[in-house]
């Protein structure tokens, strides 16, 4: 296989591309509206231009449960922002996963040490039974928030199904943050709930979150109750007024869920993302509108059906996880993994997809990387013939993930590496199962969504880079920030910039052949190993410190992946060592989390600045990748850009 003279590295058999859940959905779409859909393009573009039609046989295709009028699927506003996907439906979140009542594996949780715990449909609608029961004792209602601060484990799908299933608003954060960026996310929330574990694991260390979630329940004074599961023991230590969860579900006798439909676009979940001023802010999602994404997503673009078997890594507090666990209201098996992707072998991953027969896997390009380095060949040292589809994501998935790929884990196989976000719970590209999977390119615009690629002035390009932009409304777009009454915020960060259309910061080329790729984000947030942070979580913790008199943090592309350069100017007297580098990056850890830390730490005279004295990250940014920035004609001090171009420290 040669990427370089043939882009095309593995194409669906006629016999495959007719077995596929989108082609079926095509055929569907076909008999409603007497159309004819050949192909993945003429589907796109009746997606797009008929918008009513293709989410109104989605639902059906579905099989969403819920009380709808088919007349009416979307009621368009003057502003897309405003736009109202199906108007008077009710449904729940919860009913939807919870279909299913027989004894197959719903959820497998397998932890790096080798402990497996599995959940049947049957014993998962019972857990949620109870810790419903436990939920509605405590007063939990419609609009309510129990947040999460746990590890990839059962009960936090428990805990978030018993939320939704009561028309109550979930939230979770992951489980490596430390407890000032957990109260900088659940703080501004003014949660009822706070559910958490006693540690979890990862690269053969235990971490300890008791501590660290006391200090947080301490300072949550809305709280009416905190839970805490046993993850590395079977009884967990306990805070003053922290319940262990264990105990609390097995004094309920419940056994079956009950069920509160509220409308498509009632609040359901609040996500987190990463701005570069302030606190992190609150995205709030709806209950339909990522339920009918993520059964797009899954079902026609990931292929997925009743009976396989998904396998995705991911934290609790990233959108991946919830996307993954959607894979419940398909009547899959959601395999939640906990720890480390390469401990104790680079390999551990592969004994687990032999294992648990995964049909469904989702590592990320990062890993990729890391088993391509090592040389790890893993279909010549397992049985890898259950699986069928490979996601991946994070950061962009280059021409070499590809050919790794189709060379040493398996060469029949959809390889799938779609791109979007959290602010809208999906992707913008994707790609087809039934179709060609380009080497370092996403082939398709996703269906439903009328991605464009604008210039600098705003105008469409069919070929070439720029920004990614999307002209269609879609069921899934954010209800707002939380707190943000007015939705000012929302609108002057999606619907500002291009009027009509969703802005979405990222740097996107559209290749000759149709394809995208992303080359990252257009603005100043981080994202280092697929994880995005935004600048200020660095900022803040390392205010405190004496020597520091401003900081530049920014993103560096780096070997087909990005990691975070700390730009520091240091205040009169000081000089850098390596001892005050290991006080920042200790900082960092204890503060924020390992994820915050910088690759290099490189101390500089000056930083950019614009008129009102903010430091410019972006210009910052195009100047140690040896582009003239945007910007230029903003910044008040043009001079402090030769403090940051062929930095030796950035080649290595």
């Amino acid at each position: 296989m040669n990427t370089a003279t043939d882009p095309i590295v593995w194409r669906a058999s006629p016999e495959r591309a007719a077995r596929t859940n989108i082609r079926r959905f095509a055929e569907r779409l076909e008999h409603e509206g007497k159309v004819a859909l050949p192909d993945y393009a003429a589907l796109h573009a009746f997606s797009i231009d008929h918008l009513d039609a293709f989410w109104r046989s989605l639902w059906h295709h579905a099989r969403i449960l819920g009380d709808w009028d088919e007349d009416r699927v979307l009621d368009r506003a003057e502003c897309k922002a405003d736009d109202r996907w199906f108007p008077g439906a009710r449904l729940n979140y919860a009913e939807n996963m919870l279909w299913r009542r027989d004894d197959a594996d719903a959820l497998v949780f397998c932890a790096e040490d080798g402990t497996r715990r599995a959940l049947s449909f049957r014993e998962l609608a019972v857990q949620v039974a109870q810790a419903q029961a436990v939920f509605r004792e405590l007063g939990l209602t419609a609009g309510d928030r129990v947040v999460g601060y746990l590890p990839n484990v059962p009960e936090a799908v428990v805990a978030m199904l018993a939320t939704t299933s009561l028309g109550a608003i979930w939230a979770t954060v992951s489980a490596e943050l430390s407890a000032d960026a957990v109260l900088d996310r659940l703080g501004q929330l003014e949660p009822t709930i706070f559910v958490t574990a006693d540690g979890t694991r990862h690269a053969g260390r235990v971490h300890e979150l008791s501590a660290k979630a006391a200090e947080v329940a301490r300072a949550l004074p809305s709280l009416r109750a905190a839970f805490v599961v046993g993850n590395l023991s079977a009884t967990p230590p306990l805070w003053a007024g922290a319940t262990d969860w264990a105990a609390a579900l097995a004094a309920r006798s419940e056994t079956e869920p009950s069920f509160v439909r509220v409308a498509f676009h009632a609040p359901g979940f609040i996500l987190f993302t990463s701005g570069t001023t302030g606190k992190p802010k609150c995205l709030t999602h709806g209950v339909g509108g990522p339920l009918i994404q993520f059964a797009k997503e899954l079902r026609l673009h990931g292929d997925l059906r009743a009976g396989d078997r998904l396998l995705r890594l991911s934290a609790t507090g990233w959108m991946i996880w919830n996307w993954s666990t959607a894979a419940l209201a398909i009547g899959a098996t959601v395999i939640l993994y906990e720890g480390s992707a390469t401990w104790p072998r680079i390999d551990r991953l592969f004994d687990l997809v032999e294992r648990e027969r995964v049909t469904f896997f989702g590592p990320s390009a990062a890993v990729l990387d890391i088993y391509a380095k090592a040389g790890l060949s893993p279909m010549h040292t397992h049985d890898l013939s259950s699986l069928r589809t490979m996601f991946a994501g994070g950061t962009r998935v280059s021409a070499a993930n590809h050919e790794y790929v189709y060379r040493h884990i398996k060469s029949e196989l959809y390889f799938a590496s779609p791109s979007g976000g959290t602010d809208l719970l999906a992707s913008f590209v994707n790609n087809d199962p039934g179709g060609a999977v380009v080497a370092g390119e996403a082939t398709v615009a996703t269906l439903g969504m009328a991605v464009e690629v604008l210039d600098d002035d705003g105008h469409p390009v069919a070929c070439g880079a720029g920004e990614l932009a999307c002209a269609s409304s879609f069921p899934s777009m954010p209800l707002g920030f939380w707190g943000d009454a007015d939705r000012q915020r929302l609108l002057d960060t999606y619907f500002t910039r291009y009027p009509g259309k969703w802005f979405h910061g990222d740097w996107v080329e559209r290749t000759p052949r149709g394809g995208y790729v992303i080359h990252g984000r257009s603005d100043a947030t981080l994202k280092a190993r697929g994880i995005r942070i935004g600048t200020a979580e660095i900022y803040r913790p390392l205010e405190a410190l004496p020597e520091l008199d401003e900081c530049a943090a920014v993103t560096q592309d780096w070997n087909g992946d990005s990691r975070i350069v700390l730009f520091v100017k240091l205040r009169a007297g000081n000089r850098y060592s390596s001892e005050l580098g290991e006080t920042i990056r200790t900082t960092l850890r204890d503060k924020a989390s390992p994820h915050h830390l910088p690759a290099h730490i490189v101390p500089v005279p000056d930083l950019p600045r614009n008129g009102v004295g903010k430091v410019m990250e972006l210009a910052i940014r195009d100047a140690i990748h040896g582009r003239v920035p945007r910007n230029v004609a903003a910044i008040a001090n043009p001079e402090s850009l030769a403090h940051f171009r062929d930095l030796p420290v950035l080649c290595a």
